[in-house]
């Protein structure tokens, strides 16, 4: 219904999440140009595999390079965040030499500036630029990491590169919401711009990470 919808409204973007893994979920029968993915870690395990490399092989399975070289493009811009050295082993063979992968605290990276209760204040290296005076409302230093590929997600939409203020409005107007279901395992967590979230496992590591870090404020 999704992809009808799209389909009447000539979305010349959309950005589709991932539900579960990658290679067999429903969003993956569309081409594109760009695949985003964040930190892969034990979740779905039961579904995924109990190996690290099972996890990261099934949610590789969302690369496309068929619908890079349909839009004429060189081949597809993977964006990774930084991995586990086998998972990222795993990422290098999967883009090859026909696609171009690009990872977080290499190609581009964000510096915090301040941490706080309100959020971050932060200067990023994207693919393309560099944008200082950044404010994000999300608290997490991780969330940096996040917001940084976002940003590389759109440079490599966009080609000739990002103008700053789109940029700093963009990452301004983050913002989380919780769904009142009632439920803690139901709980579903809305960031822009629909990056692949941390599991259950790992997301627990971060929260006590960051945790730590809010207490020393």
């Amino acid at each position: 219904v999704a992809f009808l919808h799209f389909a009447q409204r000539r979305v010349r973007i959309g950005i589709l999440e991932v539900g579960l893994g990658g290679r067999y979920d429903a969003t993956n029968v569309v081409d594109q140009c760009v695949s985003v993915i964040g930190p892969i870690g034990f979740d779905h395990t039961e579904v995924l595999g109990r190996e690290l490399t099972a996890i990261a092989r099934e949610k590789a399975g969302i690369v496309s390079k068929e619908g890079a070289r349909r839009r004429g493009a060189s081949g597809t811009v993977v964006i990774s965040a930084q991995q586990a050295p086998e998972v990222a082993g795993l990422l290098e063979e999967t883009v090859g030499r026909e696609g171009q992968l690009v990872v977080y605290g290499r190609q581009m990276e964000a510096t915090i500036l301040r941490h706080g209760v309100d959020g971050l204040d932060m200067t990023v290296q994207g693919m393309r630029g560099r944008y200082d005076g950044l404010h994000l409302p999300l608290i997490g230093r991780h969330q940096a990491a996040n917001a940084t590929l976002a940003i590389a997600a759109v440079e490599a939409l966009a080609g000739d590169g990002v103008p700053y203020e789109a940029v700093r409005r963009g990452i301004r107007d983050e913002h989380i919401e919780f769904l009142p279901i009632g439920d803690m395992d139901r709980h579903r967590l809305l960031e822009r711009p629909g990056l692949q979230a941390i599991g259950a496992i790992d997301g627990g590591r971060q929260l006590a990470v960051d945790g730590q870090a809010i207490d020393r404020l």
